[in-house]
């Protein structure tokens, strides 16, 4: 049985012309873009004509391979408050402290991430051809649990918003199912998290600058509320401790 009744106004076009512009930055052909995903270069060009769409372990196959976050690629169907933030005005603040001062907040943020980051030990690379791609369903559940509770959205009322049934929430939520590209979003925009956190733990991230590599752990593995609660801490750390230097 189909879990969903309808998919609420996907934009196909808008989004294979973010696969398409993502694909040209990166200087990559369809032939090689497919080649990289393992799929047929034909399916890459119905994909950015807009009369396809890949599914989500694929859509994080393109991600990874274009080096792009989800949030880029979904950019004009997720709401633009759930993925908007300055990590590098975050950054840049974190930089203007002293040596000292730096290493002091270095500390409290990998406790912040130790205790609070939903990560998984990933494995190790084989060669695609004996291990493909598969998204990890069950952390994927999680992860979308934790954001439904953080939320406190019940699992009736979520359906009820995504057009689709209690039974397909509870399928995600046991790792035993996953939910088109089209209904991710719906469910992203009405649980209010990125997408980026929702697939964090398959997301490769080579697209991350080296001195955001702690903050690639906040915005990757910590639910909206979690990212707020670092981000204030390390904004009041840093606007203190910049006195000292001023």
């Amino acid at each position: 049985m189909n879990p969903i009744k309808k998919e609420n106004h996907f934009n196909y076009k808008e989004f294979g012309k973010q696969v398409k512009l993502a694909r040209n930055q990166a200087n990559l052909s369809t032939n090689q873009l497919g080649d990289k995903c393992d799929l047929d270069p034909s399916y890459i060009r119905q994909i950015e004509s807009g009369s396809k769409l890949p599914s989500l372990p694929t859509f994080v196959k393109i991600c990874n391979n274009l080096e792009v976050s989800p949030s880029t690629l979904l950019k004009n169907e997720i709401l633009s408050q759930i993925t908007d933030f300055d990590w590098n005005e975050l950054t840049e603040q974190m930089l203007q402290v002293s040596p000292i001062f730096h290493e002091l907040i270095d500390e409290i943020l990998f406790s912040l991430i130790e205790n609070l980051t939903e990560t998984k030990r990933k494995k190790e690379n084989h060669t695609k051809e004996n291990y493909p791609f598969q998204l990890e369903q069950e952390e994927f559940g999680k992860r979308f649990y934790k954001a439904r509770e953080e939320m406190q959205i019940l699992t009736k009322e979520l359906a009820k918003n995504c057009n689709i049934s209690t039974t397909f929430i509870r399928q995600i939520e046991s790792g035993s199912k996953l939910p088109s590209l089209p209904i991710f979003v719906n469910l992203c925009n009405e649980l209010h998290v990125s997408p980026n956190y929702l697939l964090g733990n398959e997301l490769e991230n080579k697209y991350i600058k080296d001195n955001q590599k702690e903050l690639k752990q906040i915005h990757y593995h910590m639910t909206p509320m979690e990212q707020k609660l670092t981000t204030d801490i390390i904004n009041i750390l840093t606007r203190n401790l910049l006195k000292f230097i001023l």
